[in-house]
């Protein structure tokens, strides 16, 4: 993020606004798979932003297990993403990189935590089909 505060430019915001605006059409809409493509492309127009190739890829690998844990699992947040990605931008386009590290950092917690409940649910479901053993 401070990185992307570095290089941040119009365009690079008007890229992640539009993405924000779009995923939060899937959210309302229900539409789940979109919305968990486009909050993870969200990191990855962060990535891209930074001008580095190297965390470009690095994000994409990251990313990509990610897109594995949501197609398993499913969505596992709603509109708080939203609200947290605005708050973000407000922090990013006001030049305020560490309140919008912070701000990130709380969204990842919190999606860690989702994705930890599902994990743990969609265990119990293997366990209560005899399917345990399975993975």
């Amino acid at each position: 993020i401070y990185a992307l505060n570095e290089h941040l430019n119009a365009e690079t915001i008007a890229v992640l606004d539009e993405n924000i605006r779009r995923a939060q059409e899937a959210t309302l809409s229900g539409n789940g798979a979109e919305k968990s493509r486009l909050n993870i492309r969200f990191h990855l127009l962060l990535a891209e932003g930074t001008k580095n190739p190297v965390l470009v890829i690095t994000m994409e690998a990251v990313m990509a297990i990610l897109n594995k844990f949501s197609a398993e699992l499913g969505s596992v947040m709603g509109l708080d993403v939203i609200e947290s990605r605005k708050r973000f931008m407000k922090h990013l386009r006001a030049g305020n990189a560490g309140q919008a590290v912070d701000e990130m950092s709380q969204h990842l917690r919190r999606l860690h935590h989702h994705y930890l409940r599902a994990a743990e649910a969609e265990g119990d479901n293997h366990k209560k089909q005899g399917l345990d053993d399975v993975r």
